[in-house]
């Protein structure tokens, strides 16, 4: 572990909030995906190549796993993805996993029992109509044991498949990468993701997330050091061939003595890795978002959405989407045993999830909603979730319209302090507007706060002693323009 204690960004005050340029989503009414017959486990969506939603999901009891298609308006008859008489894995917290690129979709799953039979992948030509099963992704594994499986996809038939490899007595957990470039006709021998990177394993009980972006491969996993189980990303900038570097993008330093069960997430954005996951530091489950500078190989943005002290508020498995500008975070709450699906959308980059509003997705059901996903295309939201009440798979669209306030002002940007790690000192160009300045810890609390009359030019922080910061420039008393980290040290 790092000895700089590792501290973060709260929310900017609700004053804020007020001000701004904000963006509204018109919801469509929730639209039930199957019967509750069909099950309702750990659903999943992607948007194929004629722009149609589909789901994915399992029912756990029975081990299947079933994909349905939202097409000229109407839900498709559910179709069962696993041959008649197998059994796969699924639950709430953990199961299989799609993707798609154009009309190739690919399904990924681990067969059961666990310690006989591997990991397969189902792929789909024609957008989710058809499938078929191809060989066992992980057929190097000898006498080691999979699970967890997840996959990727790339335009010219590139597949990605990473899943948890451990030993034939469950030691050894590492998160390894499998590749095809036949759309999945064939897989080459596994490569380590993990491991090899940092000291621990693997978390053996947590689900890990690819993201693919031309040649540039995360696997984004959580790490077990001693329970100390923070959220770590390999990374392969030659389509998955090697992963020869890691970084911790979870600073969070979060200790859980018993396995929390639950996956990060995330994607790339140009060369930026935006992405979420649960952590526990002071003991207070919380999601987070993390930006992952590739060019710096630095974390530029950490920031977690509620910094309530309220023991009986629980964030957990969330889930991100987006481009460039548009980021759409999305996760369960739970409070005093109410279950509802709370969201933030930025269009102006992860940045702007900062100072983003947490909205309810479906307030009309609110405490009967968990366990959500979600994808951006074509200027569209889609969303799924599970319905406690109904036993249902809920399916809902939405569209992202803009709403102007009397201060637009410029999006909330991330900056790079110089020198840094510094012994104190702060320093500004003058070229920046500076009429404020806040120094904000984990926990929320503003450790240093100084407004002035012009750019000072820099700034004494030796007062508030070392650790890792973030740092909030505002432009005046109403719109704070820029976000950075800071590092002091004796």
């Amino acid at each position: 572990m790092n000895p700089v204690k590792q501290l973060m960004l709260t929310g900017i005050v609700a004053s804020f909030l007020m001000c701004g340029h904000s963006q509204e989503v018109t919801w469509s009414d929730p639209i039930p995906v199957a019967t509750s017959s069909y099950g309702h486990s750990g659903p999943r969506i992607v948007v194929n190549g004629d722009g149609d939603p589909v789901i994915l999901w399992s029912y756990e009891a029975l081990h299947k796993i079933y994909l349905s298609r939202y097409e000229q308006g109407q839900m498709t008859t559910p179709k069962q993805i696993n041959p008649i008489g197998t059994q796969y894995f699924g639950a709430t917290w953990a199961g299989p996993e799609l993707t798609a690129f154009g009309q190739d979709v690919y399904v990924v799953g681990k067969e059961q029992p666990e310690n006989e039979t591997g990991v397969s992948m189902f792929h789909s030509a024609d957008g989710g109509v058809t499938f078929i099963q191809k060989s066992d992704v992980d057929w190097a594994l000898g006498d080691n044991l999979s699970r967890f499986p997840d996959v990727a996809a790339g335009p010219a038939g590139q597949v990605w498949v990473g899943f948890m490899r451990f030993e034939s007595d469950f030691s050894g957990a590492r998160y390894v990468v499998s590749r095809s470039t036949d759309y999945g006709v064939s897989f080459s021998e596994d490569v380590n993701a993990s491991s090899e990177i940092i000291e621990g394993e693997a978390c053996d009980c947590c689900a890990a997330q690819l993201a693919v972006d031309d040649e540039k491969l995360a696997m984004i996993y959580r790490n077990n050091d001693q329970n100390i189980r923070t959220i770590w990303a390999g990374i392969s900038t030659d389509e998955g061939e090697t992963f020869p570097e890691g970084y911790e993008v979870d600073q969070t330093g979060s200790f859980f003595a018993s396995c929390p069960a639950t996956a990060p997430d995330g994607y790339w954005a140009g060369n930026r890795l935006i992405s979420t996951f649960r952590a526990a530091p002071g003991g207070r489950e919380r999601v987070f978002f993390s930006v992952f500078d590739l060019d710096s190989q630095k974390v530029v943005l950490h920031q977690y959405l509620s910094n309530s002290p309220e023991s009986q508020l629980v964030q957990d498995h969330p889930r991100i989407t987006g481009n460039q500008d548009t980021v759409f975070l999305i996760w369960e709450e739970s409070y005093a045993g109410d279950l509802d699906i709370k969201y933030r959308l930025s269009t102006t980059g992860p940045e702007g999830l900062v100072t983003a509003e947490t909205k309810t997705l479906n307030p009309s059901t609110s405490g009967n909603q968990l366990r959500p996903d979600v994808h951006f295309a074509n200027g569209r939201l889609h969303a799924v979730y599970q319905d406690k009440v109904t036993n249902r798979v809920i399916y809902i669209a939405g569209d992202i319209e803009s709403v102007n306030s009397l201060d637009p002002g410029p999006s909330l940007q991330t900056i790079q302090f110089s020198p840094n790690p510094t012994t104190g000192m702060l320093q500004f160009p003058n070229s920046l507007e500076v009429r404020r300045i806040q120094v904000m810890d984990l926990f929320g609390r503003v450790v240093w706060d100084r407004q002035f009359d012009q750019n000072p030019g820099a700034v004494d922080l030796t007062s508030i002693g070392s650790g890792s910061f973030q740092v909030v420039i505002w432009e005046n008393q109403k719109r704070a323009g820029a976000v950075g980290r800071l590092i002091i040290v004796e």
